[in-house]
């Protein structure tokens, strides 16, 4: 109940600035950004963990949502394609065994600004949720020339046991800003579950480490 009164919340502020959007000056930014990924099934006394890197170039358009405070609108789109895996020889056969996602993002953010007195710097503290699609997720595990991939999201290859391809996520975090530049740092975690069976849940959790600049 809690996540579903969090993400209503986040839905009613985006729907009723609407009616803003024409009166309000709007700005761009982009980023490009490195994130370390954990991956963990957690539940029925199940707690197994892996880790993974990924890279993502982001856009995103911010607006007022009053003109007392400096409250901010932040949303966007993004892409972010994470990988991870291992690799071990044993008596001359290297086992190979990688964990690729391809996923497009779209984030909704409330930011209020805090200006630093007589510098060009400003704080930029947000929250907020995403909207995921996964456009690709697959292992593939290989051996000398042999190899075999295995689509998450494909019941040919997972059964009833396939991963969601739609998952909602949150994040928090904050900008340190001067001039056009800036530096971020977040965290996102799920909302809703990559993959759930017999109280087994798999989901994704990452920290967002971006530079970029506005526009």
């Amino acid at each position: 109940m809690k996540k579903n009164h969090f993400i209503a919340v986040l839905l009613t502020i985006l729907t009723s600035s609407i009616s803003l959007w024409g009166q309000n000056i709007k700005s761009n930014s982009i980023d490009l950004t490195y994130s370390p990924v954990t991956l963990k099934a957690s539940g029925a006394g199940t707690s197994i963990s892996a880790s993974m890197d990924a890279f993502s170039a982001n856009w995103t358009q911010t607006m007022s949502l009053t003109d007392r405070q400096p409250i901010f609108l932040q949303y966007g789109a993004g892409l972010q394609y994470a990988w991870g895996g291992d690799k071990e020889t044993s008596y001359g056969t290297t086992f190979k065994n990688t964990i690729s996602f391809l996923t497009a993002k779209i984030p909704v953010n409330v930011l209020y600004r805090l200006d630093i007195p007589n510098t060009e710097y400003a704080f930029v503290p947000y929250f907020g949720i995403n909207l995921q699609g996964h456009i690709l997720g697959q292992a593939t595990y290989s051996y000398n020339n042999v190899s075999e991939t295995t689509n998450y999201f494909s019941k040919d290859d997972m059964g009833e046991g396939r991963y969601n391809r739609f998952v909602v996520g949150w994040q928090i975090g904050a900008r340190l800003t001067y001039q056009r530049y800036f530096l971020g740092i977040a965290y996102e975690g799920p909302i809703t579950n990559l993959y759930k069976e017999n109280n087994v849940k798999l989901n994704m959790s990452q920290i967002n480490l971006s530079l970029g600049f506005s526009f």
